[in-house]
């Protein structure tokens, strides 16, 4: 599946948030990202037949720091939208994101505003940071971090539909094995296709990589798992070899994958503002943004100057 528009151009546009108070068009009243589990638990205890907690200690979620938690509401009503399933999902005890299944497509769409493009499986509203999958019955309200962070290639192993247990997501920060630096375009674009949810490529107008080649192309991958979730992956190529690797994070995640790194390869060799350097300078956890970089031999050295934080 590759998908005909770039995830990221898409979801990362800028477009306001919803107004507050006003999540898809009123659908779930008395509810606005960033509330507190305690006030969305009042809100939601009439609307559901069915209403339980789920608390994950120690946090996983990407854009969870301290804490996470989920809400699970079965049997949702209210507004005039019913929808069999929905979890409220909390990082650092604000909402930040919404799963809603079985009867989502029919009950949440005609709220989500205009449509902005089709991707593969998935359907994209800018204006409501919505994201939906009618083959799934799944729409998705996303935070900016949750959007950022790509989850909704994510799904919620609290409700019934996900049949995914929360145990299968194991934390490895392992480089994934697709990536193979040197390879050739062709070559990556099969593997890729064949590893991730969609790809999608674009030909970067003005190459920046310090390999200073003539022609630099990106691949995104979109949905392979690194860190225990799906992620999104920019493979970059210099003149149609594979050169470094951008796997993005998120932000609440950060000292997880540094405690990772530590565990696999020794404490950080360069530590600057922006970067720490692990293994020889091959693999970079990024702080400005939520990322990690894993670099091509022949790139490491051209590399070091910017974990240092001199250029």
């Amino acid at each position: 599946m590759v998908l005909r528009r770039s995830l990221s151009a898409l979801l990362l546009a800028g477009l306001a948030l919803t107004a507050e108070g006003e999540i898809l068009g009123g659908s779930f009243p008395g509810i606005d990202f960033g509330d507190t589990e305690k006030s969305v638990r009042a809100a939601l205890k009439s609307a559901c037949t069915k209403l339980s907690t789920v608390a994950v200690e120690p946090p996983s979620l990407p854009i969870a720091e301290t804490s996470e938690s989920h809400l699970v509401c079965l049997g949702y009503q209210s507004q005039g939208v019913e929808l069999g399933e929905v979890a409220f999902t909390f990082a650092d005890d604000g909402l930040a994101l919404i799963e809603a299944r079985r009867g989502a497509i029919e009950s949440l769409l005609p709220k989500a505003g205009e449509h902005n493009a089709s991707l593969g499986g998935y359907d994209a509203y800018l204006s409501t940071w919505t994201v939906a999958h009618a083959d799934e019955d799944a729409v998705w309200a996303l935070t900016e971090a949750a959007a950022r962070s790509y989850l909704f290639l994510w799904r919620n192993p609290d409700l019934p539909s996900n049949p995914e247990p929360r145990s299968s997501h194991r934390p490895s920060i392992a480089a994934p094995k697709i990536l193979e630096f040197g390879a050739d375009l062709e070559t990556m674009t099969e593997r890729l296709s064949a590893a991730c949810q969609g790809i999608s490529t674009e030909e970067i107008a003005e190459p920046w990589l310090p390999s200073k080649p003539r022609r630099q192309t990106q691949i995104n991958c979109f949905g392979h798992r690194f860190a225990g979730y799906p992620r999104k992956i920019e493979a970059v190529f210099g003149d149609g070899r594979l050169e470094l690797a951008w796997i993005l994070t998120g932000k609440g995640e950060e000292d997880r994958i540094r405690q990772a790194l530590i565990a696999a390869h020794g404490p950080a060799e360069i530590v600057s503002q922006n970067y720490e350097a692990f293994a020889g300078g091959r693999i970079a956890l990024r702080k400005d943004k939520p990322e990690v970089l894993l670099l091509s031999e022949p790139l490491v050295p051209l590399y070091q100057a910017t974990f240092a934080g001199d250029d």
